[in-house]
């Protein structure tokens, strides 16, 4: 191997020494991708597809948004299972602490604990929805990466009727 082709490895190598930890930083901290799997959130993520060659979506979670805890009702969500600790699954906010809202398929109304907060996914007949504890987890979905034929920007809304009241004010409908 010539001089100059070592000199061109070295520096490959010192690039690449640089650029695998500051990935690495960047995808634990500020943001990353993550894989969708499921039906839970349909039709937002993973909608149903006649294509058999249709892939799961693909989307961007955005870390330091937790990290500095600005999320709202409605943001899409990377948490922890809570039956299921080793698993992350995606859910929408539907409350946060000190809210009021109606219980799916009861005649309930529940006010959300302190720490807490309500997931629920988009596609009812397919998710497991919670009173959940685990403050978001891993991050906030923002936009879907994969397929290129979805990219975008995921919404940020509560469905129409679900919240009933906003932190102590109990009883009284939202714009939400």
């Amino acid at each position: 191997m010539s001089a100059a082709a070592s000199r061109v490895w070295i520096s490959k190598l010192k690039a690449a020494a640089w650029a695998v930890p500051v990935t690495i930083c960047f995808n634990d901290v500020i943001a990353g991708p993550f894989l969708i799997a499921g039906s839970s959130m349909q039709p937002t993520l993973n909608p149903k597809s006649e294509d058999p060659s249709a892939s799961d979506d693909v989307v961007l979670v955005q870390k330091w948004t937790v990290r500095l805890q600005r999320y709202c009702r409605g943001d899409v969500v990377v948490l922890r299972s809570p039956t299921e600790p080793d698993i992350y699954i995606v859910k929408r906010i539907i409350g946060l602490e000190g809210d009021w809202l109606s219980v799916p398929g009861q005649l309930e109304i529940e006010k959300i604990p302190k720490g807490c907060c309500w997931v629920e996914g988009d596609n009812a007949r397919e998710s497991h929805d919670s009173l959940n504890n685990d403050r978001f987890g891993s991050g906030r979905v923002s936009h879907v990466l994969w397929p290129l034929s979805r990219i975008g920007r995921v919404s940020s809304s509560v469905p129409p009727g679900r919240l009933l009241a906003k932190n102590e004010t109990a009883f009284q409908h939202s714009e939400y």
